[in-house]
């Protein structure tokens, strides 16, 4: 009896602070980026880390127009390969551009705002990978290739909004991403499949008319 009393006085207490970003239309925010890819994903050579950033546009206090733009890094892997002319070191750095648009639904409740969101995007993945000579690991590079491949997908995001009463919100989002097509090369083998990756983001919005 005593927890459920003082979870209504805190909901009571909470619905009393002030609702300043209710009203106002619109948000910018910058977050930092990691990305957590499930399948698909084979030829990365590690979990991706970037910044990103994202624009609403408030239609109501529900109700948004939303649009994400980041860029990760996933760093770089290092393995040797035979060939027919012997053993090489190769090395893939991978990145990713990625942008995405759809609507968002909100509601707040005190300080604190959950949301949730569906939405449509456009990824780029570029890929640089260097061959070296096993022998002669610190000369020029034997050669070097890069490829990019553009897919289009989906994802699903929700996260929470908390005002820390300074003109900022802090923002702590989750994103399932889903990439059609995604081709991975391994070993002059390329396979296509869909793509999965987890997203976790934090960083700070800020609000204005």
């Amino acid at each position: 009896m005593r927890l459920k009393v003082i979870l209504i006085g805190i909901i009571l207490v909470s619905a009393t602070f002030p609702l300043h970003a209710q009203e106002e239309n619109w948000g910018l925010g910058v977050h930092l980026v990691v990305s957590l890819p499930q399948q698909g994903f084979d030829n990365l050579s590690r979990d991706g880390e970037g910044i990103g950033t994202k624009v609403f546009y408030r239609l109501n206090p529900w109700f948004s127009l939303r649009g994400d733009l980041a860029y990760l890094s996933y760093g770089e892997r290092r393995n040797s390969e035979m060939s027919s002319y012997g053993y090489w070191l190769v090395t893939r750095r991978n990145e990713s551009f990625q942008l995405a648009l759809g609507p968002q639904l909100s509601h707040q409740i005190g300080r604190i705002t959950p949301y949730a969101a569906a939405m449509g995007g456009f990824y780029y993945y570029h890929t640089v990978t260097t061959y070296e000579d096993y022998y002669s690991y610190y000369s020029y590079p034997y050669t070097e290739n890069s490829n990019g491949q553009s897919k289009l997908g989906w994802s699903l995001s929700s996260g929470l909004l908390i005002d820390l009463g300074i003109g900022a919100h802090l923002d702590f989002g989750f994103k399932l991403q889903n990439i059609r097509k995604v081709e991975t090369t391994i070993k002059e083998v390329t396979t296509r499949q869909t793509g999965v990756d987890y997203v976790i983001t934090l960083g700070a919005v800020f609000f204005r008319n």
